[in-house]
């Protein structure tokens, strides 16, 4: 079930990436939350 439950976590991390509007992805807001994002996935990855 805890990889079951990677795999929601890291669902609800790429959707976070989606529903971001482009204006807020190429702002500095965006990059730093893009960074975050992408740090929990390297987390969730093990």
């Amino acid at each position: 079930s805890s990889s079951i439950e990677k795999l929601f976590k890291r669902f609800k991390s790429m959707e976070g990436i989606m529903n971001a509007s482009m204006e807020e992805l190429s702002g500095e807001v965006g990059l730093s939350r893009a960074r975050k994002i992408e740090e929990h996935l390297k987390l969730t990855d093990r």
